[in-house]
């Protein structure tokens, strides 16, 4: 028992070292996948954040919103054009292939080009289906297609654009058949961002002070439950204060 609390003090100093730590959170803030060598030593992967480079993306796509609306340019009248305009900019670049920027200015002030046109479509295939909601029915029929189309492109080809356009009516779909309001405490809670965020170190963390003992399903569970955590602290402390304060200066 002394022997295994004094390795997990030591696996704790690795991974919390003042250069170690540092270098965390410079490419936490540069939004990159982040790797520093000699942590997590042992782990199937050695990376303290897997998901995070997305958010970049994520945000670009939000830029790209912004200055359409900006523009005016989504109205009714001209968001079918500009929602044109923009798939046929992403067809284009799929056929160039765009350059990487992964450092330098560049890398801190936008995504890496090179994923864009795998990426940004279903953003915009999500933000079509918004827009154009009014038209798109919420069909069972559809549903079961869409689910029958995303089978047979696994087992012939073509999962891309199944995934992109049955994909995301299938996720429109049971989210809309799903939606209702989770509350805690008697307060409204959305919990999904702060696990998306926090899901992977904390599963990293698990298998590392566990020396890799946990089986799947019980670190399914332990995570899962601590992400919950996780993302109910920075719901309230972070996320709902910042939504209430832009809805109060709207």
């Amino acid at each position: 028992m002394l022997h295994s609390g004094s390795a997990n003090l030591t696996r704790c100093r690795s991974v919390f070292s003042v250069t170690k730590l540092a270098n965390i959170i410079i490419e936490a803030l540069a939004l990159k996948q982040i790797s520093v060598s000699g942590v997590l030593q042992g782990n199937p992967l050695q990376l303290v954040h897997g998901t995070l480079w997305t958010i970049k993306y994520e945000f670009d796509c939000y830029l790209i919103v912004a200055l359409l609306g900006l523009a005016g340019l989504l109205s009714p009248a001209l968001r079918f054009p500009a929602l044109a305009a923009v798939a046929a900019t992403l067809a284009v670049a799929m056929a160039i292939h765009l350059p990487t920027i992964d450092y330098g200015i560049g890398a801190l002030l936008i995504s890496s080009p090179d994923k864009w046109p795998d990426l940004f479509p279903f953003f915009f295939a999500g933000a079509s289906f918004y827009l154009f909601r009014g038209y798109i029915p919420k069909s069972l029929t559809i549903f079961v297609v869409s689910l029958a189309t995303i089978v047979v492109s696994f087992m012939f080809g073509g999962a891309y654009w199944a995934l992109l356009f049955c994909g995301t009516y299938i996720v429109l779909f049971v989210s809309l058949s799903l939606a209702g309001n989770v509350k805690l405490f008697g307060r409204r809670v959305d919990l999904s961002y702060g696990v998306y965020l926090y899901g992977w170190p904390i599963q990293q963390m698990l298998l590392f002070y566990s020396g890799m003992k946990l089986s799947p399903i019980p670190l399914f569970g332990c995570s899962i439950l601590l992400s919950c955590l996780a993302a109910w602290i920075s719901w309230s402390l972070v996320e709902r204060p910042c939504l209430t304060l832009v809805r109060h200066r709207i």
